[in-house]
């Protein structure tokens, strides 16, 4: 895959990001095949929960579900098959993220900006993805 269209899906992936929910970090995923976008998540309740809100002292959230069990729990909802599919994410998914998106059959994982410890990364690169990072900054709008 040409590293612009990598751009492209990172910059596509911070877009969904601005629409996160949760008030502790905007977090953005996209699933595309063969460099087309299939599937957009991003952190936040659910649909019918409220939305969590945070004073800054908290370790993590409990409501908010991650952006990338969100694209990939969409596209499942949708009939989307995501076998060999990439994802693209602002932030590299964590160790509870990481199990789904190989149960999902992803094949790659490019994301943006590390997060948390790295053991997402390395449950991924285990489990034999390809996983990249691509610095791609959120984008600054005026």
């Amino acid at each position: 895959m040409r590293p612009l269209k990598d751009e492209t899906l990172l910059k596509t992936a911070w877009a969904w990001a601005e629409q996160g929910t949760c008030s502790r970090r905007q977090v953005g995923a996209v699933v595309a095949r063969d460099t087309r976008p299939i599937v957009a998540g991003y952190n936040g309740a659910p649909a019918g929960v409220e939305h969590c809100r945070h004073d800054g002292t908290e370790a993590h959230c409990e409501v908010a579900v991650h952006a990338e069990m969100n694209a990939i729990g969409y596209a499942a909802r949708a009939g989307a098959p995501t076998g060999g599919c990439t994802l693209y994410v602002t932030h590299a998914p964590c160790q509870h993220c990481a199990p789904v998106v190989i149960a999902a059959g992803i094949a790659r994982v490019v994301f943006a900006e590390h997060y948390g410890s790295g053991a997402g990364i390395f449950r991924l690169m285990d489990a034999g993805l390809q996983v990249q990072r691509f610095a791609v900054s959120r984008p600054i709008v005026a």
